[in-house]
């Protein structure tokens, strides 16, 4: 285990790893929804989710000098994201 860290924090991985743990989740909720289509709670937390890892994937695509507007727009995307499920979870 403490070599898995070990690899993570020296190849700068902790955002694609916390992307890929978003994803697991995303994939767990989108499996509630079909269980229970009517459940607003989990469609606003599959919103949520989605909309963090927009703004992991800017955050990521930022740090490159190549990349940083679409990083920025990742960014401002997955904000909007996550104004839009906040929204609807108020709504409830």
């Amino acid at each position: 285990m403490k070599k898995l860290v070990k690899i993570i924090k020296e190849n700068h991985l902790i955002i694609d790893v916390l992307n890929v743990l978003l994803g697991l989740v995303l994939i767990v909720t989108v499996v509630l929804f079909c269980m229970f289509p009517g459940n607003k709670i989990v469609i606003g937390l599959m919103i949520l989710l989605s909309g963090f890892m927009n703004i992991g994937n800017g955050i990521k695509r930022y740090q490159s000098k190549r990349t940083r507007g679409t990083g920025m727009a990742l960014m401002t995307v997955g904000a909007c994201i996550l104004i839009i499920g906040i929204y609807i979870l108020n709504l409830l």
